[in-house]
C-alpha cells in the first residue's frame, strides 16, 4: 500500500520490478494504481513471467515482461520507481546491479527494497546463534521436530544451522546488501526487523505450532516480542529490511 501510494503521486509513472518471479506482488500493486502507468517485470525465469502475465491478462492488467538475468542487468529506459522484493539475496553481482539502477532511476525516482539480510548462506550472526541455542535447550520437545518432508521427522537437540548457499544462490551475498545500498543510494527511509523468529516458524519447524492452541500462540507471541525488543534496542542484528532509496546525485 505504501509503494502504491507513492506511485499514485506521480503523473504517468514508469515502474520496474527486478526479480519479479510470477508477479504476485506486482499484480497487487498494479491493482492499487489509480493513474496511467507502465509496469515492467524482469526475471530470468520465463515460465514464471508467463504465469504472471497470464494472471494479469485475466484481471485486465498490463504487465510487460523482460526475460533477463538480473546479475547482468541491462536497462534501456528511465524508471520512476524500481522495486526489488526478496530478489537481491539470490544475486551475486550486486555492485553492477546497483550501478545500473542508479543510472536508470529518474532524478526524483524511488527504489524500494524488501529483503532478508542474514549472514551469507542464511547463517546466524554469532550473538543470535548463541541466543537461539540457549532457547532451544528449554524449548519443549514438541517444538523441536524438524520436518523436511511428509515422512522425514527428526528431533533436534539444538538448532541445525546450515549454509544454504552451498548448493545454490539462496542468500549468496545477503549480508552485503545493506552496506552496498547505503553506499550506492541516498536513504529516505529504512526499517529493520526480526533477528531470529523465522528460524522457529519456517517450513522445517513451523508445522510444530498449532495456531488454534492458546499455548502455541502465547509462545510465538513471546518469541516475537523478544525478537522485536532485541532488534529495536540494538542487541541483535536484523534479518529483514525495507528500504526506500533515491539515486545519489553528484
Amino acid at each position: 500500500e505504501y509503494i502504491a501510494s507513492q506511485i499514485n503521486e506521480h503523473q504517468s509513472p514508469k515502474i520496474l520490478s527486478v526479480g519479479s518471479g510470477p508477479c504476485g506482488l506486482e499484480l497487487y500493486i498494479a491493482s492499487l494504481i489509480t493513474r496511467s502507468y507502465e509496469f515492467d517485470c524482469l526475471d530470468i525465469n520465463e515460465r514464471n513471467l508467463n504465469l504472471g502475465r497470464a494472471k494479469a491478462l485475466e484481471r485486465g492488467i498490463k504487465l510487460p515482461t523482460i526475460v533477463q538475468d538480473a546479475n547482468y542487468l541491462k536497462l534501456n529506459s528511465q524508471y520512476d520507481f524500481i522495486i526489488a522484493h526478496a530478489s537481491l539475496h539470490h544475486l551475486i553481482r550486486l555492485e553492477h546491479i546497483f550501478t545500473e539502477i542508479q543510472e536508470y532511476l529518474t532524478g526524483s525516482g524511488m527504489f524500494f527494497v524488501y529483503e532478508p539480510t542474514p549472514r551469507n548462506g542464511m547463517l546466524l550472526w554469532p550473538e543470535t546463534h548463541s541466543l537461539i541455542q540457549n532457547i532451544w535447550k528449554i524449548l519443549p520437545e514438541q517444538y523441536r521436530y524438524e520436518r523436511s518432508g511428509e515422512k522425514t521427522v527428526i528431533l533436534r537437540s539444538e538448532y541445525p544451522e546450515r549454509d544454504v548457499s552451498v548448493d545454490g544462490f539462496e542468500c549468496i551475498r545477503s549480508q552485503d546488501i545493506v552496506p552496498l545500498l547505503e553506499q550506492y543510494f541516498t536513504v529516505v527511509h529504512k526499517f529493520h526487523g526480526h533477528a531470529y523468529i523465522r528460524r522457529f516458524v519456517d517450513r522445517e519447524f513451523g508445522q510444530n505450532y498449532d495456531l488454534k492452541k492458546d499455548s502455541d500462540k502465547t509462545l510465538l507471541d513471546a518469541l516475537i516480542l523478544m525478537d522485536d525488543y532485541l532488534v529495536s534496542n540494538g542487541y541483535l542484528k536484523p534479518e529483514t529490511i525495507f528500504y526506500v532509496l533515491k539515486k545519489k546525485l553528484a
